[in-house]
């Protein structure tokens, strides 16, 4: 299949450029007085240029044969033609083309189509430096420079288009890759304990980010705390008062994403944060709504400028949709947990919560559930009323065998029916 794929890709890349050089060497031998000698080597040197384009194919990461190697071959073919069929009446000055779009098409560097540009321009200037006229006359320098110019707009034009068409394509695979990791994170919250710290983390990884941040209002002040952070090295908790005026309290109140990335600084919610977190130069305040209402804002820097519907910001903006809903749902498990805990009557711990916590002793202590369990019956085992074995445990049998009344005490205490110690015993 391999192989197959490898096949097919030579195919497409190279069929397009050899049925144009294969029509054209067969035209010019039609009403042309040709030297055979010069054709064969144009021929030549037209093999050694597509064996250089496959090879480029199947070894893309060989430089020894690029884009520009095999360009150059090409112009170098094309000039022995031109010169075996009689010069510029031959027509084949048109080809100089193909090497251009050639390299506009499949090299991303502007270097390497700046030098086929200028090969273009030597493939017309040496000739009529060298040979001149008839063959090449002067009229030659305008050929020259029409060409270079109409090469250089069609170069320029098709490498910025393909370059785009790249672009859009790598991001088409990074949005791709960054909507599977938010399903496997997504899928790891519904049964995640730290939903907060989870979706601060997956943010910083998944976007790329230097850090993340989750704001949550206060009931008692209005103001916004961040209670989970992702990629700094001090855990800093910074309140942010209901009274300033930031993009973070603009993405709550208004329940829009703000992407920030001018004046970061001036803009910032906690200044505090914005500098443990490595002073990012584009920030993201995405909101958690859930139906409707806001829970907190989940804030997202990066240490590169970003678009604001780049692949980026739509994995943020789709994280936090999910982020919402497991953040409400984690609160609700908490709030369930905390009833079954408590008294309704009283308010205060029921047995349920006191066993939580004697386990949670245990388990600072360093006991385990299955020691704790034993030691009351090793304290019965080392009981000294523990029936006792051997000899000593036949013994044992025969005392208590015998009738009450021959272990009965001598004197008023064994007449009167009291007990004696061995009795109760």
């Amino acid at each position: 299949m391999a192989q197959d794929r490898g096949l097919s890709g030579v195919g497409y890349g190279l069929a397009p450029f050899a049925g144009v050089a294969v029509v054209a060497w067969i035209a010019v031998i039609f009403g042309s007085t040709m030297d055979w000698s010069q054709y064969a080597g144009s021929v030549a040197l037209l093999g050694v240029s597509g064996l250089l384009t496959v090879v480029r194919i199947e070894r893309p990461g060989n430089g020894w044969f690029g884009v520009i190697p095999n360009s150059l071959v090409f112009l170098a073919a094309v000039a022995l033609l031109r010169n075996s069929a009689g010069g510029i009446t031959s027509g084949a000055s048109a080809l100089t083309l193909i090497p251009v779009f050639h390299t506009a098409l499949y090299s991303r560097s502007r270097r390497d189509l700046y030098l086929v540009l200028a090969a273009v321009a030597v493939f017309y200037l040496a000739p009529i430096l060298i040979i001149g006229a008839p063959r090449y006359p002067d009229s030659q320098y305008r050929a020259a420079l029409f060409s270079v110019l109409v090469g250089s707009i069609v170069g320029l034009a098709t490498q910025r288009l393909v370059a785009h068409v790249r672009h859009q394509a790598a991001e088409s695979r990074s949005r791709e890759r960054m909507l599977q990791q938010v399903s496997e994170v997504v899928r790891g919250l519904l049964a995640s304990s730290h939903a907060r710290r989870d979706v601060c983390d997956a943010a910083k990884e998944i976007s790329e980010a230097t850090a993340a941040i989750i704001y949550e209002p206060v009931r008692e002040t209005g103001a916004l705390r961040a209670t989970a952070v992702a990629g700094m090295d001090t855990p800093a908790v910074a309140d942010v008062p209901a009274s300033r005026r930031n993009a973070l309290r603009d993405a709550f109140r208004s329940g829009s994403a703000v992407l920030v990335t001018d004046d970061v600084e001036a803009r910032v919610g906690s200044h505090e944060l914005w500098e443990a977190s490595g002073r990012p130069q584009a920030v993201l305040y995405q909101p958690l709504l859930h139906g409707g209402d806001p829970l907190g804002v989940l804030v997202v820097g990066w240490s590169e400028p970003v678009r604001e519907n780049g692949p980026r910001t739509t994995v943020v903006a789709l994280l936090a949709h999910e982020a919402a809903a497991a953040i409400e749902r984690a609160d609700a498990v908490d709030h369930l947990t905390d009833m079954t805990q408590t008294d309704p009557l009283t308010g205060l711990p029921n047995r349920r919560a006191w066993d939580a916590h004697l386990k949670q002793g245990r388990r600072a202590a360093g006991v385990r559930d299955r020691d704790a369990r034993l030691r009351p019956l090793q304290a019965v085992q080392r009981h000294p009323r523990t029936p006792r074995r051997g000899p000593a445990a036949q013994g044992d049998r025969r005392r208590l065998a015998q009738p009450a009344a021959r272990r009965r005490p001598p004197g008023p205490a064994g007449r009167r029916g009291v007990r004696s110690a061995a009795d109760r015993d």
